[in-house]
């Protein structure tokens, strides 16, 4: 059986469709592991959100590809987008090649075997997969003397929902060895939260977004498979389940709507903690946030805005105009104590003057935001924004981010004062190696706060759930 390393980059849901491959996979017998457990092959699920984004999948790619799999599994925003993005393929499929003639042989062998497996009955990759490329060693991947060339598999968005499929019949194509002699410590994607995706796809028309383009239209996963994965999850141990989505709050299954299956998934699951991911502020209405007086349903919610300018909103073709934003933020916050918002903001949005910017910087102060994700605008191929007029220069736009991120901060740290000094439950996730006698454990409290504390080495916290207090020492940044 292979033994198989799995990672992620960007939102929750690229996490979730992870998570669900990982069930899949080991449901086929496969072993889930570490990247540095010399994985036979590796999973990449790529992030197209923004251009930083895409350079850090690309770089991602090269830096996983050192550690030589047999196999390298490519998908994600940023694979959907390479029709789109010349740079993005050309650093995947257009990687110098050896060019040595065992290689080519090694390539049409592995062609043969995909038609046979796809005459078998296999459903196998098939825009852009007739035949697997390689990294060989004139990409400057492994210094090794004469490493085998590197199989890769493109999973393209509308081959996903059979991505384990995928993945299995390529395995068994390329015929693995025995596996690699590790000493086995079970799997690895044995986590504390599990990230459920239930809903995939954007109808939205937003100017400067590139994610409608490599997810497709609006479609929601069945209730009953819903229940299913939650369930799955609950049973390796999962305290917490996440709800993903592109759009979150789009789900829906006939008559019901997402405050429905919040219903379903607390009546009849015994999740002890039920978290939604990104959602945007026009889902977001009293028929959900009633839902909290359950103390189950964790409260924190990240409602994107992308600007504090009428203007620019509607240059972002978004669907809320910032009037409406603040009396709906202030609805949730009178609704739900305790509750912390955070959001999305995009610095230099063209044709973003300086009267528009000091009504963003005038919105940050009234929103009062808990935490705000800052990007600084970079154009997608493919969308309305790359070429609309008045773009802002760089030097204009790092500046602005700068100032933002200053009144941000300020914000931030008193908003969290009032959280200081009081219990919070906290479910521990991860340790340090421990020093003294003791370890240092991370764990997020249910509002999404992310602290720290030591306990004794020999206790094992992973997955336990404690009142604690906590001071501003305690306290960690989001993404420690």
């Amino acid at each position: 059986m292979a033994r198989i390393a799995l990672h992620a980059l960007g939102c929750r849901l690229n996490e979730a469709e992870i998570e669900r491959l990982s069930l899949d996979l080991q449901s086929a017998g496969h072993t889930i592991v570490r990247m540095e457990d010399a994985p036979d092959v590796v999973v990449l699920n790529t992030c197209g959100v923004t251009a930083d984004a895409m350079r850090k999948s690309r770089h991602m790619a090269r830096r996983l590809a050192r550690h030589r799999p047999q196999c390298l599994v490519i998908m994600g925003c940023a694979l959907d987008l390479t029709p789109l993005d010349a740079a993005f393929l050309s650093a995947f499929d257009q990687a110098p090649c050896a060019g040595d003639p065992a290689d080519q042989a090694q390539i049409s062998r592995g062609s043969a075997r995909m038609r046979a497996a796809d005459a078998s009955g296999e459903h196998i990759a098939t825009q852009g997969e007739a035949s697997p490329s390689h990294i060989s060693p004139a990409a400057g991947l492994s210094s090794s003397p004469s490493p085998q060339p590197i199989d890769i598999l493109h999973i393209r968005r509308e081959e996903k929902p059979f991505a384990a499929r995928h993945i299995l019949a390529r395995v068994a194509a390329i015929c693995l060895p025995t596996p690699r002699q590790v000493p086995e410590e079970g799997s690895h994607r044995a986590h504390t939260r599990g990230f459920i995706k239930i809903q995939d796809g954007c109808n939205n028309q937003c100017s400067y977004c590139a994610v409608r383009l490599a997810r497709g239209s609006e479609r929601s996963e069945p209730a009953a498979a819903v229940l299913e994965d939650v369930r799955a999850q609950l049973a390796r141990g999962c305290r917490e389940i996440v709800l993903t989505g592109v759009q979150l709050g789009a789900w829906r299954e006939g008559e019901c709507r997402l405050p429905e299956l919040l219903c379903l998934l607390l009546e009849e699951t015994p999740a002890e903690r039920l978290r939604l991911s990104s959602i945007e502020p026009w889902h977001v209405g009293p028929s959900l946030w009633r839902l909290w007086e359950s103390p189950r349903l964790c409260p924190h919610f990240h409602i994107p805005v992308q600007s504090g300018s009428d203007a620019v909103l509607k240059a972002m073709r978004r669907r809320i105009l910032i009037p409406a934003f603040l009396e709906r933020l202030s609805a949730i916050r009178l609704a739900i104590p305790g509750v912390r918002i955070s959001t999305d903001l995009i610095v230099g949005f063209p044709g973003e003057t300086d009267a528009m910017w000091a009504e963003t910087l005038d919105f940050i102060d009234a929103a009062a935001f808990d935490d705000v994700h800052l990007f600084r605008f970079s154009p997608r191929p493919g969308t309305e924004a790359a070429s609309l007029p008045n773009p802002l220069g760089d030097a204009l736009k790092r500046a602005r981010y700068a100032q933002a991120q200053a009144r941000i901060e300020t914000i931030r740290r008193l908003r969290l004062a009032d959280c200081l000094g009081s219990a919070h439950a906290v479910l521990w996730e991860s340790a340090e190696k421990p020093v003294g006698g003791k370890r240092l454990w991370k764990g997020y409290s249910a509002n999404y706060l992310l602290f720290r504390r030591e306990f004794e080495v020999e206790k094992t916290m992973r997955g336990t759930i404690t009142h604690e207090i906590f001071d501003h020492r305690d306290l960690l940044p989001r993404g420690s």
